[in-house]
């Protein structure tokens, strides 16, 4: 074997080899200089002065000095000048040139774009043609030209535009092809009859979308296209839009921006569309499986269309006459001919064939489906006689409640959502019990905690962490959690208030676009005395604050026994606009005369925050930043057990113990906003909006998400109502991808993030939307579809394709690790794990220890396991003892446990190593959160 590699001529340690250290640190230099080559000059002979370690240098003609003899090649200044020989199609960066160079096996010559083959020359500004076969060589195009590969793909032209084609592989910062990317579309396609849309994201199937090129053996893929009722392309859409009409169902290619016509089913006796005689059509997709449900009007059930399968499925209305397609989906039209009678459905035995409702969830641990390699889904029906989920096994579990819904969704962990027909509440269905056989549901509706407005609950989304409802209060956000519901938030919206979040048993919503209304369903209205000012909170903005308080202007309540919180938590949370003040101003008080039992909230004469408690014995007061500065600010004033806490702009500026306090309740006390009971201390210099009483201690979490929610609120030009003439919402669709929610109306279809209203879509907003009674919404990608009275309408914003290819997907974070030493037998905490308030985990340790020599003596490894919690104001404890188990151990004695640590907060791995001898320990923890 030879003594070096042969290309970098990099040197071998030989097995007789002494001083290895030294071949090894050359072999290191070498690979140091060639690769990723840049050099400074390429037209010195001589060596330069003053050089660095790392300097590279190519030899030019007539060397001297320490450079005689090597003309050509790369030379690199390690402490002394070493030289490496180039070989044929090494390429360097010259620097001081700007331009990149290669050894073409005699000299070092610029790099020549030009003379690239495939590649016609043209100056910045002209319009390039390739081939589809010439587009890998845009590497030699020079900077400024504006490119226009043209490829021909199953038969229709795609351009894509270039406007500045700098490759960016001259070292220098210019983005490569920075404005490449497809154009919005923007479609319509005209139907009075729409009953339901679809936009069907194949990215976000089990495989990623991987089975639509899996499809060759099937009728559809095989069958003649450009017909009347199949388009011009073969492969299923990446992203399909799924139009369900009076007519028929038709499948749209979405990812073409002319939005053509892929696949239609037409409907009619004995089609596996049979949708003539529905009243409403609903719509679902996942893992090329389509459901299409038909109800109101007969007893049409669902139609089940299986592309990777080439199956088709439908209900005619009774047992006899289920028929399944065994002549595959390019007969999907036929009227009757190629269709089986009695065959076997994936869904059969729902309560109703009258179906309003579709939504798909597939589980993780759902089994494969060995036909098509893909997880069986969990389909969920809203039908005329109640709920019926189909189980990926085939079981059927229905209802206990025969009563007719209208809506049913499911959350990301599979739990189910209903909406029942005329009724005013929302609906949870756990996972347990919908796979337990007859299930009944949970409730959230105006007599609950929290609770919903009056009014019938129409139609819903899951969101992350809820639920957007719409009905014929207009719209709600439900912060449903999976422990008790009465912890949760609700947030009303509606054309003439928001309400920003409602955290748990509310008692009372003022400052909501209204001077005296209570928002909430207390209904606990103020008098306005004298006369306040209302204006928007920002320029632009919909959200109104109030102001000119004084003696003879401010708001009160009379005695009411919702606000009588006895020894219980409670908060109140407001957000407050102060200038600067001079005397102490009161924001909210609850007292009587002669004083008693109180609570009071104010800014001092340094224009700090107080909240302050008094049960006629003994008091507490919390003092908060300073205020008085111009700016709104959200303040949250809490009692939570025995702690008194006071938060700004989410965070926790004061927490007292409130031990010695006793019942706040007062028969005789009356509330008062923006002045004391007492008549003097007015809110002179500040502005008040959304004020909020809660007989509940919000979570650090929640009051974090107020905050973060709401602020977006107090800028300049922030909608935040429903858009249009209407409340009534009839259609609610969620983005998972841009998060925003889109709630469909008779006048327009107003989008959300979180609790700020980003846009409102109808004629104005999009000239294809030509009707405003809007029946049907869906949403991906940052995009929407809607179905109107007249059309379906889709609209996709423009991609930037660089962008598209430099994003990465989100990454699995790593499992914290953790690396400490102990030098003698002392136990010594290694890890330390901080734990938040309100949170419960189970915490699992892998521990691993060596002693630090070249042949340790001593080991060991372990694993522990123990549940640890964190109750809200409390330390971390730990829930009964640590188990787990010793892996090895060389020296009894030796140890590792898992404690809690109440001064730090955290959750603790602690060791214990061998006297005399130093032990290098490394743990590596996972926690599985118990959500409450």
């Amino acid at each position: 074997m030879s003594d070096a590699s042969a290309n970098l001529e990099l040197p071998y340690i030989l097995a007789s080899q002494a001083q290895k250290e030294v071949t090894h640190n050359e072999a290191l230099q070498r690979l140091d200089a060639a690769v990723q080559a840049a050099v400074l000059d390429r037209d010195l002979a001589a060596p330069p002065a003053g050089v660095a370690d790392g300097d590279r240098y190519l030899v030019a003609a007539g060397a001297t000095g320490a450079w005689i003899g090597q003309e050509g090649r790369l030379a690199a200044w390690y402490g002394g000048w070493r030289f490496l020989a180039p070989r044929a199609g090494w390429t360097v960066w010259v620097a001081d040139e700007g331009l990149a160079v290669r050894y073409d096996g005699a000299a070092w010559t610029p790099i020549d774009h030009d003379g690239l083959p495939g590649v016609t020359g043209g100056a910045p500004g002209e319009r390039w043609h390739l081939a589809a076969a010439e587009v890998a060589k845009l590497a030699g195009i020079e900077a400024g030209a504006q490119v226009n590969a043209v490829t021909s793909v199953q038969g229709r032209t795609g351009d894509v535009s270039v406007t500045r084609s700098d490759l960016g592989l001259d070292g220098t910062d210019k983005p490569s092809f920075a404005n490449l990317g497809l154009a919005v579309l923007s479609a319509r396609l005209a139907n009075a009859t729409v009953k339901a849309v679809l936009l069907y994201d194949t990215a976000k199937d089990s495989d990623g979308g991987a089975w639509r090129h899996r499809c060759r053996r099937t009728s559809w893929y095989n069958e003649s296209l450009s017909t009347a009722t199949r388009g011009t392309t073969r492969d299923f859409p990446a992203l399909a839009l799924i139009v369900a009409t009076q007519s028929g169902t038709t499948i749209y290619d979405a990812t073409d921006p002319d939005l053509p016509m892929w696949m239609v089913f037409q409907g009619g006796t004995f089609r596996m569309n049979y949708s003539a005689n529905a009243g409403t059509m609903c719509l679902a997709a996942r893992d090329g499986l389509l459901l299409i449900g038909f109800g109101t009007s007969g007893s049409l059930g669902v139609t089940e269309i299986h592309f990777l399968l080439d199956e088709g499925r439908y209900n005619q209305g009774n047992a006899i006459q289920k028929r399944d397609s065994w002549a595959g989906l390019a007969n999907r039209n036929d009227a009757g001919t190629a269709w089986v009678a009695n065959a076997p459905l994936f869904i059969t035995g729902a309560v109703s064939q009258d179906t309003r409702g579709i939504a798909i969830h597939v589980a993780a641990e759902a089994p494969l489906d060995r036909r098509t390699g893909l997880p069986r889904p969990t389909v969920a029906l809203a039908t005329a006689g109640g709920r019926s989920v189909v189980l990926p096994d085939g079981r059927v579990c229905n209802s206990l409640t025969t009563a007719a819904q209208d809506w049913v969704g499911f959350d990301a962990d599979g739990a189910l959502y209903g909406v029942q027909n005329g009724n005013a509440g929302l609906h949870r269905i756990a996972r347990t019990w919908y796979q337990a056989g007859g299930f009944d549901y949970d409730t959230i509706y105006y007599g609950t905690v929290p609770a919903l407005p009056n009014p019938n609950v129409a139609r819903a989304a899951a969101v992350p962490g809820g639920v957007a409802v719409g009905g014929s209060a207009g719209v709600q956000f439900v912060c449903w959690p999976v422990g008790s519901k009465a912890r949760g938030m609700v947030a009303y919206v509606g054309r003439t208030h928001a309400t920003g979040w409602l955290p748990g048993d509310i008692r009372g919503c003022w400052l909501a676009n209204s001077k005296t209304a209570d928002r909430s369903v207390k209904g606990n209205a103020l008098t306005e005395t004298g006369l306040l000012s209302e204006a928007a909170v920002a320029a632009g903005a919909e959200l109104k604050g109030y102001s000119g308080f004084s003696a003879a202007n401010y708001l009160s309540l009379a005695h009411d026994a919702d606000l009588d919180f006895g020894d219980g938590d409670f908060a109140v949370l407001f957000w407050i606009r102060m200038s600067a003040n001079a005397a102490a101003e009161t924001v909210f008080e609850r007292d009587s005369s002669p004083t008693a039992q109180r609570i009071t909230v104010g800014v001092t004469a340094a224009g700090m925050l107080q909240f302050a408690t008094d049960d006629g014995t003994d008091a507490v007061t919390s003092t908060g930043p300073v205020i008085d500065d111009g700016v709104w600010r959200h303040v949250a004033c809490v009692m939570r057990g025995s702690r008194q806490e006071l938060w700004v702009d989410g965070t926790r500026c004061d927490s007292d113990d409130a031990t010695a306090v006793g019942s706040l309740s007062n028969p005789a006390a009356v509330l008062r906003i923006g002045l004391d009971v007492a008549g003097s201390a007015p809110l002179v210099s500040g502005a008040l909006a959304l004020l909020r009483v809660t007989a509940f201690a919000p979570t650090p979490d929640q009051i974090a998400r107020i905050h973060a929610d709401e602020r977006p609120l107090f800028h300049e030009n922030a909608r935040c109502l429903l858009g249009g003439a209407v409340d009534q919402v009839d259609a609610v669709a969620a983005d998972p991808d841009s998060g925003r929610v889109y709630f469909a109306t008779a006048d327009g279809t107003s989008v959300f993030e979180a609790l700020r209203r980003v846009d409102f879509l109808d004629a104005a907003a999009n000239a294809n939307l030509t009707s405003g009674v809007h029946k049907a919404v869906s949403a991906v990608r940052g995009g929407y579809a809607i179905g109107s009275a007249a059309e379906a309408v889709a609209w996709l914003p423009a991609r930037n394709l660089r962008e598209e290819l430099v994003a990465s997907p989100a990454g699995v974070p790593p499992v914290p690790a953790f690396r400490a030493a102990t030098a003698d037998a002392t136990p010594t905490d290694i890890a330390k794990w901080p734990l938040a308030e309100g949170r419960t985990v189970l915490v699992e340790a892998v521990v691993e220890a060596r002693e630090d020599v070249d042949s340790p003596t001593e080991r060991a490894g372990y694993v522990r396991r123990a549940v640890f919690h964190r109750d809200i104001g409390g330390n971390v404890t730990l829930a009964g003892s640590a188990s787990g188990m010793d892996l090895h151990e060389t020296t009894a004695g030796m140890d590792c446990t898992l404690h809690a640590d109440t001064a730090a907060q955290t959750i603790d791995v602690n060791v214990t190593g061998v006297a005399g001898k130093t032990l290098v320990w490394a743990a590596r923890l996972t926690a599985t959160e118990i959500a409450g």
